[in-house]
């Protein structure tokens, strides 16, 4: 297993007798005036996934819910939709397009009209 050795060695010239591989122990000595290194080895990170509740995993299972979520909860409803089970490939992609192009593109592009149309011809009457 390769550890990082770090030394807390001001000076710019080190020796090369002071960077060492660990042995078997954390503390490594060296020949050399530097002070000892001490070597840290982290243990791997496990995660542990839990099935999902039941009443979550009805919840997703049914349309209307799932609707409403989409409805109510905005674009943090569109997990919901593609973990429910209940809803086709095809609808899933469908409606993320359509909830993509109703939440970010008709704004902007709203916006935009609303500059153009409205607040131009204003711009251009006080600049006279």
């Amino acid at each position: 297993m390769n550890a990082l050795i770090v030394s807390d060695n001001q000076s710019s010239s080190t020796d090369a007798r002071c960077v060492q591989k660990p042995q078997s122990g954390a503390l490594i000595q060296s020949n050399c005036d530097c002070p000892p290194v001490v070597v840290h080895h982290q243990a791997p990170q496990v995660v542990i996934l839990q099935p999902v509740p039941l009443v979550i995993e009805r919840a997703l299972n049914h349309r209307g819910i799932v609707l409403g979520i989409l409805l109510l909860a905005g674009p943090i409803g569109l997990p919901a939709l593609w973990f429910s089970r209940c809803f086709s490939k095809p609808t899933k992609i469908i409606t993320t397009v359509a909830y993509i192009f109703g939440t970010v593109i008709l704004p902007i592009a709203a916006v935009i009209y609303y500059l153009e149309f409205s607040l131009l011809p204003l711009v251009n009457a006080f600049s006279q």
